[in-house]
């Protein structure tokens, strides 16, 4: 059972830099002559995410927490409250860049089908 996102952190990304794309399930297979042959690969793949937050001080320890021991370095996932319950994974670990007098911190995601 993922675990859930913190009640002390922000519920809902950033608008700006946040990026969904849509996965790739499809194999094609160029022949020699005329249009490429195209499948579909998989019926379920995962969704790659970029999203953002601005932290305070405190918060930016509660995230270290989260992933550090949560979700064990990023290799368990957790469910966000985006768009319904996303089930989401860490694919990096988050990069905090000093924002004003607080955080802000990036992630790169994958949503799970």
């Amino acid at each position: 059972m993922p675990e859930n996102w913190p009640s002390t952190l922000p519920q809902a990304w950033l608008n700006e830099g946040y990026q969904e794309t849509l996965p790739n399930v499809v194999i094609r297979t160029e022949m020699d002559a005329g249009p490429a042959k195209a499948r579909r690969r998989f019926t379920a793949q995962v969704t790659p995410i970029k999203a953002a937050l601005l932290l305070t001080a405190a918060e930016k320890g509660y995230l270290e927490t989260f992933f550090n021991t949560t979700t064990a370095g990023g290799s368990l996932s957790f469910t966000f409250p985006h768009d319904g319950a996303d089930v989401l994974r860490f694919t990096k670990s988050p990069t905090f860049s000093k924002s004003g007098v607080g955080w802000a911190v990036d992630f790169e995601l994958e949503k799970l089908p």
